[in-house]
Parts: C-alpha cells; sequence; structure tokens
C-alpha cells in the first residue's frame, strides 16, 4: 500500500524551509537574511563594540589600513575620552596616529594621515589673509599653538617628502605650519617645491579601507549602507588650512609684485595654481577638486598687489554675477601678465582656469546621479522595508499559531473567556511593542544617513519627523497580513455561528503555518533584487572611493581634465 502524499501545506512548509537554507548558503543572500533575522531578534546594533574591534585589530598587527582605522576612532573607552577640553582628545588621537610610524617607519601614509588630523586644531595657519594675527572676538578662548606640536607637524611633512618626494601634498602641508611659525620665506620655498612635484596623494583611502575591513573582521560582512557610512564620515579638515595657506600665499605675492620683484610673485602664483590644479586632476575625492579648482582661482588675486574688493568675492551675488566677478579677476590679471611681459604665462593660465571651469560643470552636472544624492539609497531602503515587513509577517503568523496551538491545550475549570482575554491581551501586546523595537532597529542605519544628507544638503526638513513617519509605516505594513487574516478568521466565524474565541483559535492554527511559508517564499523572491541593489551600490561606492572625479565624468559620459602643465 503507498504511503498517502503529504498536506499540501506540508510540503509548502517544507518548500519554504529548503528555500531559508538556500538563502543561507548563497553569498548574496546570507548577510541580507542573517541581517534582517538579528533585526527581528532584537539583537543587532549599530553601535561600536570597541573591545572586539580592538582584538580584531591584535589578530592583524601588521594590516596597516585596519591599525589606522583603529588609531585615528575617538570612542569612550580611549583614556583620553573623558577629558573635558576636546582638543586633548583630539591630541591623543594624533599621537596614536604618529605612533603607527614605529610599526610602519617607510609608509608615507602614517605621515600623510597624521598632518590630515592635526590640522583638526592642533595646528593651523592662525593668520589673516594679510599676514597679521587675527582678530578674535571678546569672550572667544584661542587655544595657541603649541610649539611641540608644530615641530611634529613640520616632521612629518619632512619625512613624508622623503619618502614620497614627487608628491606636492607634503610640501604643501608642510607649508601650513611654517606660515603659522612666521617663516615666510620658507613656506613660500615649501610651496613652490611643491608647484615643481608631478602628483597628489594624501593617502586618506588607506582609512577608508581600514574601517571596512576593521567592520567586517569584528561584526562579519557589512551592506551598502555601513560602507556608505564609512565613505560618508571620512574627514578632510585639512582643506581649511590650505585655502588660507592659498589666501596668505597670494598677499604674500602681491607684496612682492608690489615691491617690483614681479617674478617672486608670478613663481608664487605659478606654483600655487599648479598644486591647485594636480589637486583638481588627481584628488580621489570631488571635495579635494572643488578646494582644489578654488585654491587656482585665489592664485590670480590682487595681481600687482592691487586689491579690488569686487574681484575677490561675490558675497551673496547670484551665480551669474559670482561668474562675470570671477571673469574681471581673470581678465585683470591675464592683463597684467601681458603688461610685465609674461604672454606665455597668460596662456598657461587661462588654459589651467579653463579646465577648472570644466572640471567643475562636470562635477554639477553628476553630482544629482552619484551614490551620495541619487535615489539609488532611497530604491534601497524601501526595498529593505519591504523585506523586513514580510519577515515580520512570517514570525508573527508563526508566534500566533504557536499561541493559538498552547491555548487548545490549556483548559481552565474557571473563568475560561477572562483567561482567554487576558492571553489574547498579552500576545497582542508583545507582539505590538516586540514589532515596534524590531522596526526601530531595522530602520535605524538608513535614519542615520537620511541625517547625514539632511544636514548637508541643508533642507531643512526635521529629520526625526521622518524617521517616525517611517518607523509606523514599517510596524503598519508588518502587521498587515496578519491583521487581515485575524479578520477574515472573525468573520468566517460570524458567518458560521462559531464563538470568537473558538473559531481564532481553530483558524490559526490550520492557516498560521501554510500562510507563513507561503509569505517567507514572497519574501524570498523580493530579496532578490534587494541583492541585486546592495551590489550595484557596493560597486558604485568602491568607485567614488577610489576616484570620484572620474567617476562623475563617467556618469555624465565625459573626460574629466587632466594635470595642469609644469
Amino acid at each position: 500500500m503507498e504511503n498517502p502524499s503529504p498536506p499540501r501545506h506540508h510540503r509548502l512548509a517544507w518548500l519554504a524551509l529548503a528555500t531559508f537554507g538556500t538563502l543561507l548558503l548563497l553569498p548574496g543572500t546570507r548577510y541580507l537574511l542573517k541581517t534582517q533575522m538579528r533585526m527581528q531578534a532584537l539583537t543587532y546594533s549599530t553601535e561600536t563594540n570597541v573591545p572586539a574591534e580592538r582584538a580584531a585589530a591584535a589578530r592583524m598587527p601588521d594590516d596597516y589600513p585596519i591599525q589606522l582605522a583603529l588609531a585615528t576612532e575617538m570612542p569612550t573607552s580611549f583614556p583620553d575620552a573623558n577629558a573635558a577640553d576636546p582638543m586633548v582628545r583630539s591630541k591623543a588621537r594624533n599621537r596614536r596616529i604618529a605612533a603607527l610610524a614605529q610599526r610602519f617607519p617607510n609608509n608615507p601614509s602614517v605621515y600623510a594621515n597624521c598632518l590630515r588630523y592635526m590640522t583638526m586644531g592642533e595646528v593651523r595657519v592662525a593668520r589673516s589673509d594679510d599676514g597679521s594675527s587675527p582678530v578674535v572676538p571678546v569672550g572667544t578662548q584661542v587655544v595657541p599653538i603649541a610649539p611641540e606640536s608644530l615641530e611634529m607637524f613640520d616632521a612629518a611633512a619632512q619625512k613624508g617628502a622623503e619618502l614620497d618626494p614627487d608628491n606636492a601634498y607634503f610640501p604643501m602641508m608642510r607649508a601650513v605650519g611654517l606660515f603659522n611659525a612666521r617663516r615666510d620665506s620658507e613656506a613660500l620655498a615649501a610651496l613652490q617645491a611643491a608647484g615643481r612635484c608631478a602628483h597628489w596623494t594624501e593617502y586618506y583611502q588607506d582609512e577608508s579601507d581600514g574601517q571596512n575591513r576593521l567592520q567586517a573582521a569584528t561584526y562579519g560582512e557589512q551592506g551598502a549602507v555601513q560602507h556608505l557610512n564609512v565613505a560618508a564620515n571620512l574627514l578632510f579638515p585639512q582643506y581649511a588650512q590650505l585655502r588660507a595657506e592659498a589666501r596668505l600665499a597670494m598677499h604674500l605675492a602681491g607684496e612682492a609684485e608690489r615691491d617690483g620683484d614681479t617674478a617672486k610673485g608670478v613663481a608664487i602664483r605659478h606654483a600655487l595654481m599648479r598644486c591647485g590644479g594636480l589637486m583638481r586632476s588627481q584628488g580621489t575625492s570631488y571635495i579635494t577638486s572643488l578646494v582644489g579648482i578654488a585654491i587656482v582661482n585665489i592664485g590670480v588675486a590682487n595681481p600687482n598687489g592691487i586689491k579690488n574688493n569686487d574681484s575677490l568675492s561675490s558675497g551673496q551675488a547670484t551665480e551669474e554675477e559670482a561668474a562675470k566677478l570671477r571673469e574681471k579677476r581673470r581678465e585683470l590679471y591675464y592683463s597684467y601678465l601681458e603688461t610685465i611681459g609674461q604672454s606665455k604665462e597668460a596662456a598657461w593660465a587661462k588654459t589651467e582656469l579653463a579646465a577648472a571651469d570644466q572640471a567643475k560643470t562636470v562635477g554639477s552636472e553628476a553630482m544629482q546621479s552619484s551614490v551620495f544624492f541619487g535615489r539609488g539609497l532611497y530604491h534601497l531602503g524601501m526595498a529593505w522595508l519591504i523585506d523586513n515587513a514580510l519577515l515580520s509577517s512570517v514570525l508573527v503568523l508563526l508566534l500566533m499559531g504557536a499561541a493559538a496551538h498552547l491555548a487548545g491545550h490549556v483548559r481552565p475549570r474557571k473563568a475560561v473567556l477572562l483567561w482567554r482575554f487576558a492571553c489574547a491581551l498579552m500576545v497582542v501586546g508583545g507582539i505590538g511593542l516586540w514589532q515596534w523595537q524590531a522596526t526601530r532597529i531595522g530602520i535605524k542605519p538608513y535614519v542615520e544617513m537620511q541625517n547625514m544628507f539632511s544636514n548637508m544638503s541643508g533642507n531643512g526638513s526635521d529629520p526625526s519627523d521622518n524617521a517616525l513617519a517611517v518607523e509606523r509605516l514599517a510596524v503598519g505594513l508588518g502587521l498587515l497580513v496578519p491583521t487581515m487574516l485575524i479578520g477574515l478568521i472573525l468573520g468566517l466565524s460570524l458567518f458560521q455561528r462559531v464563538p470568537l474565541s473558538t473559531g481564532l483559535g481553530r483558524g490559526l492554527r490550520g492557516v498560521a503555518i501554510p500562510a507563513a511559508a507561503a509569505l517567507f517564499l514572497a519574501y524570498s523572491a523580493f530579496l532578490l533584487p534587494t541583492t541585486h541593489m546592495e551590489s550595484a551600490i557596493k560597486t558604485e561606492i568602491a568607485c567614488t572611493v577610489n576616484n570620484e572625479p572620474h567617476h562623475y565624468a563617467e556618469l555624465v559620459g565625459k573626460t574629466w581634465p587632466g594635470d595642469p602643465q609644469p
């Protein structure tokens, strides 16, 4: 006699289990399923586990990017974290980065990143554009720059230049410290040395690479949002100081020209504009390129030491007015160069300024298509919301089915209605609280990114209101199918004149598992496009981090302007 075939809902359940195992085995879906299950289990967290990160880094002592990532963090568990003065914490971080030179003495990245972080308050130009000490408002506390900090900064810049001699970054950064120490002749010599270099490399990618790998080693595989968060949180404090250096150098160039030494003034301008051109052409962040473009434009200011306030700044002018003011300033510089017999320099300046304008145009066109401002992250967030809602429905149905089975085996002798009401209230309340917490955990990474981009764009919207609306939507979607199923069961119970509690218990015991299995299969189908979006955004983030300006040019089908001529 043949064995009877299993009921269809049993086969559906076995198919769902087989699909669950397959999703865990496939590399692309394993991360999503495990992460979303952790969110439902309320064990997922975006908080930094410093002891775990230290333990992971300790297992890879020779991995420089990971050691750099650990050194640049400022978690609350570091001994200096409780210091009242933020500068104390910042200096402690800078010393941790500098200490890496003992383990990686021949890696120029150590010195490049040390210089970058030291410009976050510890070392700065600290002079007005005309070279004088800045006017400080009454009541403002100014932290003096310690001589040992300047010595440390200068030593790092010189060591970096020794290891990477054709890199303009190190001598240009060295000029920041020299200008602060009022060693202007040496600062200008360092700037002109930078102008003779062939490339611009800041090595900050080592930090983002180390952060991604440290997180993967500590917490497991990371998704697109985590990679995007690392890229978006990379700090560039050095650029404010490089722009201050450029303005001060232009003042000194103007003074030299006014005193009759036009060759010296033009040489300073040429070196500065060429450094800006290298930043524009070889910088791997679009921010770097924009700062380079700004420095190139600063290079044409105040020819012959003559200040023209209309040509220096656009103030609150419109974009059209600002463009006219920039063109006016450039024409003044070209005319000055022609007057002193520097026709070739005028042609060179025109070429570099045209490249700067072209780069800015390409970047502006591509900005809205980038991973930071495009719709890709929004679509990914919606996909995660749908996935979590479906998975919530699956787990809620299984929990309700289990509760119905348990209630069917418990038969109190007294107060049956009261007991059933209390049991239902506990189940419903528990599910509601659980889903609210699971939803908050699930959308937290996206809320954090939304807050960051809202602050960057300054659109004026309140991120907390948006987060609350998304939380309510996600909870509603997660409970929609279970609620509709309960309503259907209660409606059928009324139609068949069956007591509601009895009908609900029987209905859940009969349909909870097959309904959950069907929903899980739907969840699996929705998980596949989410996996594709995750992979696509991670690839775009990698292209952006590798070379954002050139990636922007590819997005709009154009070529990024090349290096400036010597």
